[in-house]
């Protein structure tokens, strides 16, 4: 990807996040290899754990994780996955950034969601076959679903 296209820190709010440290941490993801994607999300997790606390993520000392996560679950309604990229995100920033080891980061368990996906019908493969206009479009279908049924 073109240097130009990468993600830029300086972009950020600089209220309580340093351009110093937020520039190592942008360059930290990309030494790791992450994608641009996950460099925005993890830039904005630290930031947004400095603007909750009100100070430099670099100075805390003693930090209650549980409080924060809690407010982003409750106050901000964050989604799961949500959850995730953000805790994730200041993993990484504490551990590869900062050097520090906060043990209250790896005691925070967030709720693991298994979906399963929505099994249909016999009757209804058959209403969604039917509707198909063309013989293409209706071998299609078939052989996903037939290739869904050997998979199981």
């Amino acid at each position: 990807m073109s240097k130009s296209k990468r993600f830029n820190p300086s972009k950020s709010n600089p209220s309580f996040f340093p351009e110093s440290l937020r520039k190592r941490l942008s360059d930290d993801l990309q030494l790791q290899g992450m994608a641009d994607r996950t460099v925005k999300a993890y830039v904005r997790a630290v930031r947004q754990l400095a603007e909750f606390l009100k100070r430099s993520p670099k100075k805390f000392a003693t930090i209650t994780f549980v409080e924060y996560f809690l407010h982003l679950k409750n106050d901000r309604r964050f989604a799961n996955g949500s959850l995730r990229v953000s805790l994730a995100g200041i993993r990484f920033f504490y551990r590869n950034t900062c050097r520090r080891e906060f043990p209250s980061l790896d005691l925070l368990r967030l709720q693991s969601i298994n979906a399963l996906p929505e099994v249909i019908t016999i009757k209804q493969v058959h209403q969604i076959v039917d509707a198909t206009t063309t013989l293409r479009d209706e071998d299609l279908l078939l052989d996903r679903v037939l290739a869904g049924t050997a998979a199981q």
